[in-house]
């Protein structure tokens, strides 16, 4: 459970927000289901990425403006 909570979950101080966002990622990722072609594993690819760089975004304490 730890390495749940450290490298996976949201931190808790901000509740389920970040959770209810990540629902929209559904849409590209039910477009791209298949995954039989380059376009669709690149979608695939790119949402990867992204959501990365969303949990990211949660945890860094550094280059922040506030």
């Amino acid at each position: 459970m730890s390495f749940f909570k450290r490298y996976i979950a949201m931190p808790q101080q901000y509740g389920l927000f970040p959770y209810v966002w990540l629902l929209f990622l559904l849409f590209p990722i039910a477009y791209a289901f298949p995954f039989k072609t380059l376009r669709q594993q690149v979608i695939i690819g790119l949402v990867l990425i992204f959501v990365i760089a969303y949990r990211n975004s949660y945890v860094a304490t550094t280059y922040r403006p506030f």
